[in-house]
């Protein structure tokens, strides 16, 4: 079988750690590299804004914009940091043909960068198989295999939950004992050791930089100018924020996602713009609710102007301080709203009425907790159906969680050294050829 690996900076490193170990077992792996610094010397395809015009033709130039509409929402260089499209149709063709002469039977990426989300639009209209491995919020240690740019999971290991492990999932994550790992705070040593290595990982973006690699890379220029509008934001953002909830309303929450990130800006991208999710509720609240807004303890770049106007002018919504924990105000939050955010699986474990807007959990098991838009009678009617019955069954979402992952970590060796230690990449090793071996049969069906 033929593996692509799309390169995503430092995961490129653990995938080159990965696929020597997957070739082993006779599958054959290549690279699609968009950033020359991260070139793995094995079997590779650079891709990079030359135009290929020999490839144009009119059906390749209507499946192209197609791609441009739909890649444009959700690249962060493009919503962040500045950029344009201009490139995109370069890389379209380069990447196409690409993709054309490897022929793989399966990729493997990210659907985090501008590149990555072409490549997942193409593997789409080739009938492509693309999977990004991606580590799971609960439980920890575990990973999943994504379809494409969605939170669908592709098969999983099928492991049955006992209810000691229930239970222990539940106390842990559900009353917050115990935190994500996400959101983990290293100790003052791993401190010390991870900010050499994000250290090492400025460097290298000069050094991207310089070498002409500019469309997933931002500026140092820019990206400062942002940290200190983001620091001044912060502030000014404290300045209208309150340390506590108060009052006799009932009281929606919705916490804020961190932009950029996967979670809001590709896998829930239609409520990417939270400035109009925040308003939305805003307008359709009876007199005696209240919307509640809580910052993301690790803010970026949805810490603007824009937000801070919204939610300071609005009589009906109150902001909170960044030093509120939500364990702190989960007591006295009536409802929660979230488009993909971690606390609907939080709220399920303990049975606190919660509502997701891009979830497929709930969308396919928990209609009661699933929101196809934002309509005050659909979102009173179900938070009826939360508040008045006990709804919740923790061990069906836990036994969705578990039984769709694998144990394994995937990540890079900036954020988590211990990756592409040997004993994890086995580990992981094994469940990538599960899947491989699934898809394999799958081709095979296909073909007979």
């Amino acid at each position: 079988m033929k593996i692509l690996f799309v390169e995503n900076k430092y995961k490129t490193i653990f995938y080159k750690e990965l696929s020597n170990e997957l070739e082993t077992s006779d599958y054959e792996s290549y690279f699609l590299i968009q950033n020359k610094v991260f070139s793995t010397g094995k079997k590779e395809y650079f891709v990079d804004s030359t135009f290929l015009p020999e490839m144009e033709t009119p059906e390749l130039n209507a499946l192209f914009l197609k791609c441009l509409a739909k890649v444009s929402k959700s690249d962060r260089n493009l919503n962040y940091f500045g950029g344009n499209s201009k490139h995109y149709k370069a890389y379209f063709y380069n990447i196409y043909k690409a993709i054309d002469e490897i022929n793989p039977d399966v990729v493997f990426g990210e659907s985090t960068l501008f590149h990555e989300l072409i490549v997942i639009f193409i593997c789409g209209n080739k009938g492509i198989r693309y999977l990004h491995p991606c580590a799971c919020r609960i439980p920890s240690q575990r990973f999943s295999f994504y379809i494409g740019d969605s939170l669908i999971p592709y098969l999983g290991g099928g492991e049955a939950p006992t209810d000691e492990f229930c239970t222990d999932i539940v106390d842990s994550f559900g009353y917050r004992k115990k935190t994500l790992d996400y959101m983990l705070t290293p100790s003052f040593i791993e401190g010390i050791y991870k900010k050499g290595r994000l250290i090492k990982n400025w460097l290298v973006g000069i050094y991207s930089r310089l070498i002409g690699e500019k469309f997933n890379t931002p500026s140092l220029l820019k990206k400062a100018s942002l940290q200190r509008n983001l620091q001044k934001h912060i502030k000014i953002w404290e300045s209208f924020a309150q340390p506590h909830v108060s009052g006799s309303k009932k009281k929606v929450l919705y916490p804020l996602h961190m932009q950029p990130e996967c979670n809001v800006d590709v896998w829930s991208v239609e409520y990417r713009d939270q400035v109009k999710t925040i308003l939305d509720i805003s307008k359709i609240l009876p007199e005696n609710w209240e919307l509640i807004v809580k910052p993301n303890p690790k803010s970026k770049y949805e810490m603007n102007l824009d937000l801070i106007n919204a939610c300071s002018t609005l009589r009906n919504v109150t902001l909170l301080n960044h030093a509120v924990k939500m364990k702190e105000i989960t007591d006295v939050i009536d409802l929660f709203i979230t488009a993909s955010g971690t606390v609907a699986y939080e709220c399920y474990l303990t049975n606190k009425p919660c509502l997701s807007l891009a979830l497929p959990f709930f969308e396919e098991n928990s209609k009661e907790r699933h929101l196809s838009s934002l309509n005050w009678d659909e979102i009173f009617s179900k938070y009826l159906q939360q508040s008045e019955v006990s709804v919740s069954v923790p061990k069906s979402l836990i036994s969705y969680l578990l039984l769709s992952s694998y144990s394994g970590v995937i990540s890079d060796p900036i954020s988590t050294p211990s990756c592409i230690h040997k004993e994890n990449l086995q580990i992981v090793a094994k469940s990538f050829e599960s899947v491989l071996n699934h898809i394999k049969k799958e081709k095979e069906k296909g073909n007979g």
